[in-house]
């Protein structure tokens, strides 16, 4: 499928070459010469010049994968040795997160259940202060 997506767009871009080349005008001859020029290349040129060229490619990738390798070396072990320190710091603040939210959780039901409490002496105090008012008003009547 790649093969053909890339001889569609050489294609075209080909004809706009001629085209713009020869002033508007096509020719034909230019198009066969084309043609019979990559027919030649693939069948003499092209599986030896790809196998060579892909041989190459891969050797050099190899070449420049150990260079920066090399290089890497020591900016690789001091990112190890961060991120090992990193870690042993994010340990200890998860550490300390959870012992803060459990004495946070604990003091929130001690507030919440003190709450309650003084809630409920202040229901008191005004069911008593109202019903010292009704008795009041009954002694006063």
């Amino acid at each position: 499928m790649e093969d053909l997506v890339y001889w569609i767009i050489v294609s075209v871009m080909v004809f706009g070459m001629l085209y713009y080349e020869n002033n508007g005008t096509f020719r034909w001859f230019a198009v066969l010469g084309a043609g019979i020029g990559m027919s030649v290349y693939r069948w003499l040129l092209g599986r030896f010049l790809v196998e060579w060229l892909s041989r190459f490619l891969l050797w050099l990738k190899h070449l420049l994968g150990r260079f920066f390798r090399w290089i890497l070396t020591p900016w690789r072990a001091a990112g190890n040795f961060c991120r090992k320190k990193v870690n042993v710091y994010r340990r200890r603040l998860r550490r300390r997160g959870r012992t803060l939210k459990k004495r946070l959780t604990v003091q929130l039901r001690l507030f919440k259940i003190e709450m309650r409490t003084r809630c409920r002496k202040v229901e008191q105090e005004q069911e008593y202060g109202q019903k010292k008012n009704r008795h009041q008003k009954e002694k006063t009547e």
